[in-house]
């Protein structure tokens, strides 16, 4: 429960809702960009609304910036940099600070890459998804596996060390074999992070639609299982350590930005759909490009929406939530420092069900989910807050 950023500081999320096309699983707020004015217009509203963010945060320090979308690559170098300069305005950016683009391999060569590290980024991630091109086509991807190895190199041509993978199991038709041979491959390129994802639908998806019409057959609940944990026994082997329950690094390389989420930091979302937490209180920005674009000066007028003024034990239950998802857990003792309640006394019912079931495990003062608990976590979590 020991936050690993500096006292005081803060994380700036910028969510890029644009895609060239919505991928059928995907349940992220996203629009079909029109052309590269509509990109100008949202980074200058971008800019305007990190400008007239409030008084009470102007010089705060700030350790993470995290260009998320949508397709964060779709901005010229250019606009991310003014972007970043703009915050460089605003606030403290201190001298070791993360600043995390998301990258779909088809919108990137190495110019472009070196520009947007000439921009500030200095941390990637690849939205690889898999290295297997039916998988890909299923996906409804716009890049090939081919795509996804050029971008691989470009970014390591243009000068980046800390490339981080994100990749996709659970993919309807999807074998174990063909899952292993794409983390063989992606391990072949040396990254320093590796986020490895449960394809998980909404009901409202295109994919999930597909699914419940027969069209696509997921792979059964086994073959799931085995997948997740052959995948992180076979990325330790390769000193790619598990962090989190779909993270994994080497060490050094944990990212900082999403650490701040797990650890129950504090955080501002810029950008339609962004959401912010500061104390008790989270808000986003409404999930639509037209209201947020249609914005005034003051925050309060892009059409955000209070998601929840937490009291001091809600604020407990979500850092619970969020701290039980990394593999080291919580401290108790930190917990009870930072909250002022005992978690093992306040929660113990839920703690002793399911320390018995073997899903839970306090070891030295630490709480955390054992090896079959990080799969179901979910089923676990959400105790907390009934």
């Amino acid at each position: 429960m020991e936050a690993t950023w500096p006292q005081n500081s803060l994380g700036l999320y910028v969510h890029i809702p644009f895609c060239r096309r919505k991928c059928p699983y995907c349940d992220f707020y996203s629009v079909t960009f029109a052309d590269q004015a509509q990109l100008q217009a949202y980074t200058e509203r971008l800019c305007f609304e990190i400008s007239a963010c409030s008084e009470d945060y102007r010089g705060k320090p700030v350790d993470s910036i995290y260009f998320g979308g949508g397709t964060p690559s779709l901005l010229k170098p250019a606009q991310i940099g003014t972007v970043i300069n703009t915050m460089a305005s605003r606030f403290t950016l201190l001298k070791d600070l993360e600043i995390t683009m998301e990258i779909n391999p088809a919108t990137v060569n190495r110019s472009s890459l070196e520009a947007c590290k000439t921009a500030g980024i200095n941390r990637v991630s690849l939205g690889l998804q898999s290295l297997q091109d039916k998988e890909l086509r299923v996906l409804g991807r716009i890049h090939s596996a081919a795509a996804a190895r050029k971008a691989i190199t470009a970014a390591d041509a243009a000068g980046f060390h800390n490339l981080s993978f994100d990749l996709i199991y659970g993919i309807p038709g999807q074998t174990i074999t063909a899952w292993m041979q794409t983390l063989q491959e992606a391990v072949s390129f040396q990254p320093q992070h590796i986020s490895i994802y449960l394809l998980q639908l909404e009901s409202q998806v295109p994919m999930a639609r597909a699914i419940a019409r027969g069209e696509l057959v997921l792979p059964a609940e086994e073959d799931i299982e085995a997948m997740y944990y052959q995948a992180i026994d076979y990325l330790h082997d390769k000193g790619i350590v598990q962090y989190e329950i779909s993270n994994l690094a080497l060490d050094g390389y944990l990212c900082r930005h999403n650490l701040r989420y797990w650890q129950f930091g504090e955080y501002l979302g810029f950008g339609a759909a962004a959401v912010s937490r500061l104390g008790g209180r989270r808000w986003m920005n409404a999930a639509d490009v037209d209201a947020y674009m249609a914005g005034g000066p003051n925050r309060s007028e892009a059409a955000q929406i209070v998601l929840e003024d937490m009291k001091p034990r809600q604020q407990a239950q979500e850092a619970i939530i969020m701290g039980l998802r990394l593999t080291n857990g919580l401290n108790v003792e930190a917990f009870r420092r930072r909250f002022g309640i005992s978690l093992l006394q306040e929660f113990r019912p839920v703690v002793e069900r399911f320390t018995s079931s073997g899903l839970l495990e306090l070891d030295h003062g630490w709480l955390r989910l054992t090896k079959a608990g990080l799969l179901v976590s979910n089923q676990v979590l959400c105790c907390f807050v009934e």
